[in-house]
C-alpha cells in the first residue's frame, strides 16, 4: 500500500509515524477499476465548507501494489473540529482536458437524437489561489473516463481517524456535482447527497479491489462450428467468443473524420459476444438461400468475372446467381437491411459499433491497440487494403499484388487470443448504429452498460474496418465510418454477432 507523499496546504499528507499527535483523518483509498489501464493516476482537490478551493494534487499509482493509497488530513489548529470537502477523481494516465472551469455535465435527455448534447458554459471558475495568486492546475481529468467521488469529512479534535473509501467503475464517467454537492458512490449515471454517500469504514483495506469491475467474462453460449456447402467447400461461417469487458470507447488519436469523428473517448462495458470469424462470404450468402433465407432490402450480382481496374462499378461486385469461382469471397455490394436480415435469419444481429471496436481493440488484450491485430503498421502482407490502380483515388499501397477484393483466408489480419479475421481490411463492415457524432444527445445519454446509438428516422448507418480500396490510414480500428442504409458500394460487406451468454430464466 502506498502513503501519498505530498504535503496538502493546512491539511497534509505524510507517514503517520512522522506527524505530531494531532486531530487527523487518514483515509484509505482504491479502486475495483483495472489499474493502470484505467486507474494509474489520482487527483485530490481540496475545498473549504464555502466552497472556496485551496489545494490540488495529482499523483502517479500505476503499479498494482500503489492501491490501496492512503493520505493523512489534519489542521494545523486541532482544538475544534473542522470540515472539508475532498474531491477525488481516478483516471488514466494522459486522459485529461484543458480545465476551463467546472463545466458540470448531467447525462442529456436522448431527444432529439441528432441534436448535439448540450454544453456547459467555460466560465473559468473556481480558481485556486495560493497565498494571492493563481495556482490553478492547466488541466483536469477528462470526465467520461475519471471516477469523480465528492466526500464531507470532519476532522475531529485531538484524535486520529481512518476512514476508507473505494472509488467504483460503476461511477466511471459520472461527473461529480459541486454546487449541487451530489456525487456518484456505486449506481451508472446516478448521484447521492454527497454529504451522507457512505464510506467503508473504519478497517484499513489491505487487499486491493482492482480489477473486479469490467473483468473479462467469457461465452458460455455453444459457438457455431465451421461447416461445408453441399459440394464441401469450407463456408467460413465458425464463430468465436469475444470476451466482454471494460474498455476505453473511441480515440484522440484517430482525428479529422467530421462527423464521425471518434471523440469524445468514454468508456463501455461490453457484454461477451459470440461473432463471426470471417465476413459473410458468397459461398455462406448462397447457402442461406438455399436454406429458405429471403433478403430485405438487395444485392447487386455480377455476372461476368470481377474487373481488374476502376471505373468497371458492378463489376467489382463479388455475388453472382450462379458460382463463378468467388465462393470463399466476402459479399459486397449489399445494402444495410439486406446484411441484417441475413444475419438475422441465423438467429444473430450485426455487431454494434462497441462491439466491433472491442473486438478489434481491447478484448482479450492487456492494452488497447491502434489495429485488429496490434500496434505494427500495416503491410501488404498483413492487411487487404491498397489494391486499387495508380491512375485513381482510392489506396495504392499495395497494387502490384493485384486489383480489387480477394478470398476472406488471405492475409494476416487476426485479432490476438480471440482470432477475429478481417477487421483491419478486406472490407468496411456494416454495423447495428445510427452513424451520428459521438457528441449527439442519442451517444452521450447512452448508458455505460454496451452503449449504443439506434434512431431509425437517420438515413445513414455506421460501418468500421478498411477495405481492398482503402490506403493504410482508414484500417486504424477506431476510425468511424457512416455511410446511406441504401448504399450497396463495392468496399462494403459484414459479419454477424449474438450474445456470447445465455439470458437467466
Amino acid at each position: 500500500m502506498k502513503r501519498l507523499a505530498a504535503v496538502l496546504a493546512v491539511l497534509s499528507v505524510a507517514c503517520q509515524e512522522e506527524l505530531p499527535p494531532r486531530g487527523e483523518v487518514v483515509l484509505h483509498v482504491d479502486t475495483d477499476l483495472a489499474v493502470p489501464r484505467l486507474a494509474g493516476r489520482l487527483r485530490v482537490d481540496l475545498y473549504q465548507p464555502d466552497g472556496t478551493w485551496y489545494e490540488s494534487r495529482d499523483t502517479a499509482l500505476p503499479d498494482a501494489r500503489d492501491w490501496p493509497t492512503s493520505f493523512s488530513l489534519y489542521h494545523s489548529d486541532d482544538s475544534t473540529p473542522r470540515r472539508v470537502w475532498v474531491r477525488l477523481r481516478v483516471y488514466p494516465h494522459g486522459r485529461v482536458r484543458e480545465y476551463l472551469g467546472e463545466r458540470f455535465t448531467p447525462a442529456p435527455d436522448p431527444l432529439p437524437a441528432d441534436e448535439l448534447a448540450p454544453q456547459p458554459a467555460a466560465t473559468g471558475e473556481p480558481r485556486l489561489l495560493d497565498h494571492g495568486s493563481d495556482a490553478t492546475p492547466p488541466t483536469e481529468p477528462l470526465p467520461e473516463l475519471a471516477v469523480d467521488r465528492l466526500l464531507e469529512l470532519e476532522i475531529p479534535a485531538g484524535q486520529r481517524r481512518h476512514l476508507g473509501v473505494v472509488l467504483r467503475g460503476a461511477c466511471i464517467g459520472t461527473m461529480a456535482d459541486l454546487t449541487g454537492r451530489t456525487t456518484c458512490v456505486d449506481t451508472p449515471r446516478s448521484r447521492v447527497d454527497a454529504s451522507s454517500a457512505p464510506l467503508a469504514g473504519s478497517e484499513v483495506p489491505k487487499v486491493s479491489s482492482q480489477g473486479a469491475f469490467g473483468a473479462p467474462t467469457g461465452c458460455d453460449v455453444a459457438l457455431r462450428p465451421p461447416s461445408q456447402s453441399a459440394d464441401g467447400a469450407s463456408l467460413f461461417d465458425e464463430e468465436v467468443c469475444v470476451p466482454g469487458s471494460l474498455f476505453v470507447f473511441g480515440s484522440a488519436g484517430v482525428f479529422g473524420a467530421g462527423p464521425q469523428s471518434a471523440l469524445p473517448e468514454r468508456a463501455a462495458i461490453v457484454r461477451p459476444v459470440a461473432m463471426d470469424r470471417y465476413e459473410v462470404t458468397v459461398g455462406r450468402w448462397r447457402a442461406a438461400l438455399d436454406a429458405g433465407f429471403l433478403p430485405q432490402g438487395f444485392v447487386f450480382a455480377n455476372e461476368g468475372p470481377l474487373a481488374t481496374g476502376s471505373g468497371s462499378g458492378q463489376g467489382m461486385c463479388t455475388w453472382s446467381s450462379a458460382p463463378m469461382g468467388r465462393e470463399h469471397f466476402a459479399i459486397n455490394c449489399l445494402t444495410w437491411s439486406a446484411a441484417l436480415s441475413f444475419c438475422e435469419f441465423h438467429g444473430a444481429g450485426l455487431p454494434s459499433e462497441v462491439e466491433w471496436e472491442h473486438a478489434a481493440t481491447a478484448a482479450a488484450r492487456a492494452d488497447e491497440t491502434l489495429y485488429p491485430w496490434g500496434n505494427a503498421v500495416p503491410t501488404c502482407d498483413r492487411a487487404v487494403y491498397g489494391r486499387w490502380d495508380a491512375t485513381s483515388s482510392g489506396g495504392t499501397d499495395c497494387k502490384t499484388l493485384g486489383f480489387g477484393p480477394v478470398p476472406v483466408d488471405v492475409g494476416q489480419d487476426v485479432t490476438p487470443s480471440i482470432g477475429v479475421v478481417g477487421l483491419g481490411g478486406g472490407l468496411t463492415e456494416w454495423l447495428r448504429d445510427t452513424a451520428l457524432p459521438l457528441t449527439t444527445r442519442c451517444w452521450a445519454s447512452a448508458p455505460l452498460q454496451d452503449p449504443g446509438c439506434d434512431d431509425p428516422a437517420q438515413g445513414e448507418r455506421s460501418a468500421r474496418g478498411g477495405n481492398w480500396s482503402d490506403n493504410a490510414i482508414q484500417l486504424r480500428a477506431p476510425m468511424r465510418k457512416g455511410y446511406a442504409a441504401k448504399d450497396a458500394g463495392v468496399g462494403i460487406g459484414f459479419r454477424c454477432s449474438r450474445p456470447g451468454r445465455k439470458e437467466a430464466p
